[in-house]
């Protein structure tokens, strides 16, 4: 009998409280695994505190203050549909930054989740036009699958 190679995971990583439920979050990465065609490898969604964030935010993105989501990617392989990445969220600056798009923490968890996966699939926001290209599918993942 032939393995099937095609194996997805999800980890959960949380250090701080998560707005969500780990449920909750680990079957919205395989829905959105599933949707961007990733078939094999694994992403874990940590959640970290204000501190780290923001020192994070500093070495890899030249900012002072924490942000709201950093994605890593390790392995990439669109076209055979693998991954292996790193999604590090804020729940703090989560919560400062929901009220301002009009969403509830979790909702805009789930927007910044699905913000991380979108750029392990090669989607960027350095232009108005990739920024808009990018805010059309976070928009389309989110009515999808909420």
């Amino acid at each position: 009998m032939k393995k099937n190679a095609d194996t997805f995971s999800a980890e959960i990583i949380c250090t701080v409280r998560a707005p969500a439920s780990i449920r909750f979050i680990r079957v919205l990465v395989r829905a959105v695994a599933k949707e961007l065609g990733f078939r094999s490898g694994n992403i874990t969604v940590a959640f970290l505190g204000e501190k780290r964030m923001q020192r994070l935010s500093r070495d890899f993105l030249g900012k002072r203050k924490a942000t709201n989501v950093l994605t890593f990617p390790y392995i990439q392989d669109i076209r055979r549909g693998r991954v292996v990445a790193d999604i590090l969220l804020c729940p703090s600056v989560i919560s400062q930054e929901a009220p301002q798009f009009t969403k509830t923490p979790k909702e805009y968890l789930a927007q910044l989740i699905i913000h991380g996966m979108l750029h392990l699939k090669g989607f960027e926001h350095d232009t108005d036009k990739t920024a808009a290209c990018m805010e059309r599918f976070e928009q389309f993942f989110v009515h999808k699958l909420l």
